[in-house]
């Protein structure tokens, strides 16, 4: 049998029937979600977005899409030769996480990008001094500290009975997100107009966006609930949280200062 290689359907989530307006509709999604530069500097994502890229290179090419179903070309755009038996394809890449020890031998914490404890994933986990790597499925809106059990994972030598591993999980911060149970809570600023506008804005969230319109705010620092755009775990829905606060420029220019001082003249507001 041909050498495994990843499946390009399987990464992109896609049947092998899909068309070509359908791919390129799944590929935008997927780049968004795993794109590097919204996560951080991170292995794990850059290798995600790697695959695919790599996945939609080859079934947008039209010729190389026939090639691959064909199986005249592998993954990589590789030529297998006709007489191969179809090629094995398995899941895409999973990225390997090293496990830190706790108290015992068989309790280790497992740290995880945001993003995964949020949507769920399956990833691989190694453990010290082996070279055996565990593949496990981290649950959707998984919390910090859940803990994970992974049967007779750990060696104990001959006749002796293989012991559980037990993963805590411990969620790494991302950006200017915070959650608590399924509800997410963010961070946005706004401008001195925005303040009074009641305009739409555009709220940046897992590699896409939502629009939302301001309401009449009264003060600089507001909260506002956005429902259902939390985490989803079975049918249960958390809500968005926008903590609006105002940001007020660095350096403002003569303009700026002329026309707040002669409003303000015309306008007097403040009591102290």
């Amino acid at each position: 049998m041909h050498e495994k290689t990843p499946d390009p359907y399987h990464i992109l989530g896609l049947g092998v029937s899909a068309s070509q307006a359908q791919i390129k509709k799944q590929y935008l999604k997927l780049a968004k979600k795993y794109h590097p530069d919204i996560h951080g500097d991170t292995s794990y994502f850059s290798d995600q977005f790697s695959l695919i890229n790599q996945a939609y290179s080859l079934l947008s090419n039209k010729t190389l899409k026939t090639k691959y179903d064909s199986e005249n070309i592998d993954f990589f755009g590789k030529k297998t030769g006709k007489n191969n038996k179809k090629q094995a394809h398995f899941d895409k890449k999973y990225p390997i996480f090293k496990l830190k020890k706790l108290k015992t031998n068989t309790h280790f914490r497992l740290d995880i990008p945001f993003i995964i404890a949020a949507f769920g994933d399956k990833i691989k986990i190694e453990l010290e001094n082996s070279s055996k790597a565990f593949l496990i499925t981290i649950p959707k809106a998984a919390e910090q500290d859940t803990i994970l059990k992974v049967p007779k994972a750990i060696k104990t030598g001959l006749f002796r009975k293989d012991k559980d591993l037990y993963l805590h999980l411990n969620i790494l911060p991302y950006k200017n997100l915070k959650r608590k149970n399924l509800d997410l809570y963010m961070d946005i600023p706004i401008t001195l107009s925005e303040l009074f506008s009641e305009k739409k804005i555009t709220v940046p969230l897992f590699g896409s966006s939502i629009q939302v319109k301001l309401p009449k705010l009264k003060t600089p620092h507001s909260e506002i609930r956005i429902k259902h755009k939390g985490l989803k775990k079975g049918a249960e829905i958390g809500h968005l949280y926008l903590n609006l606060h105002l940001n007020l420029p660095t350096t403002p220019n003569a303009e700026l200062k002329n026309f707040l001082t002669e409003w303000e003249n015309k306008n007097p507001y403040l009591k102290r």
